[in-house]
């Protein structure tokens, strides 16, 4: 498994792109923000639906913490591998507890560490 860094444009960000880190696992690229180290999430809960696992649901995420829903970003314009919902690299430890026995938690270990 391998990082990789790569640019993309988008508007929804003030320099008009986003430098990221991406890491692709089963078909799907995990993407983490170099600058503020966000993570793609909507990229990791469309590989739930590989495994026919549970899906995490943001509004449900939000729900239970409310705190996140400011930092919650949403990225709508761009490259289609930029769009959807980015959060904190810190939240990873709240959804990691709740994703302990997916199929491919080791896998995961060198996006997250």
């Amino acid at each position: 498994y391998q990082l990789t860094q790569t640019t993309y444009t988008t508007k929804d960000s003030t320099k008009g792109y986003i430098s990221v880190f991406q890491y692709c696992l089963n078909g799907y690229i995990l993407m983490m923000d170099c600058d503020d180290s966000y993570i793609l999430w909507t990229s990791m809960w469309k590989d739930t639906n590989s495994y026919r696992l549970p899906q995490v649901d943001v509004m449900q995420l939000l729900r239970l913490r409310p705190d996140l829903a400011r930092s919650v970003r949403i990225v709508k314009n761009g490259k289609s591998q930029v769009r959807g919902t980015w959060l904190p690299y810190q939240v990873r430890f709240d959804i990691i507890i709740s994703i302990a026995t997916w199929p491919f938690r080791n896998q995961l270990t060198p996006f997250f560490g």
